[in-house]
């Protein structure tokens, strides 16, 4: 028995429209919601870098001061260095790895119809998820298409609605309007929907 006794959730998802094939055919994928252990998972292979010290006039390390008394500031016995956050290399690194986050998330949830070629060979997890961003790209995906699928992510990732819980009861048959046809129809009592 699992930590849910004998429930099996019903796992939620949704379709989204990436396009119209060459042959005129609609293209649709489907979007599961991200897993539990997806977030972190992702924080740890996809690690955010770090700023670099912040230099003085003289090319020597500025250190943190208390804005009050100016003394300098120590954790364990070590002056603590200032980190130059507006630092150009430091914030294109950040940005990409936003981006290849938000890229394995839409990898990992999202159902394509076909398999990738790329292949890790020895790349960072960063340079792994912008090749998977190029074949996107080659593939037609455009910018619209694109945050749709992250929208889908994001929506899934949050608390269900009582319109998803609706939908769900409905697609099993087990909402009150479906129990009272099947009564109707059987001319006896339907099952309780749980």
């Amino acid at each position: 028995m699992g930590i849910l006794g004998d429930i099996q959730l019903v796992k939620r998802t949704r379709e989204v429209t990436i396009g119209v094939s060459t042959k005129g055919k609609e293209i649709k994928v489907t979007v599961t919601a991200p897993p539990l252990q997806l977030s972190s998972d992702l924080r740890s292979q996809i690690v955010d870098p770090k700023p670099p010290i912040l230099l003085n006039d003289n090319n020597q390390p500025r250190f943190k001061t208390n804005p009050r008394s100016g003394e300098p500031i120590k954790e364990n016995g070590q002056l603590v260095p200032m980190l130059d956050t507006k630092n150009a290399d430091y914030l294109v690194e950040a940005m990409s790895v936003t981006k290849a986050r938000t890229l394995a998330m839409i990898f990992h949830c999202t159902e394509f119809p076909g398999a990738f070629d790329t292949k890790k060979n020895g790349m960072s997890p960063v340079g792994y998820e912008l090749a998977r961003w190029k074949e996107l790209e080659k593939a037609g995906l455009d910018v619209g298409v694109f945050a749709e699928l992250s929208e889908a992510c994001v929506d899934l990732a949050l608390p269900m609605t009582k319109t998803e819980i609706e939908d769900a009861r409905r697609a099993l048959g087990t909402d009150k309007e479906t129990q009272e046809r099947v009564k109707e129809a059987l001319g006896k009592k339907a099952p309780k929907g749980k």
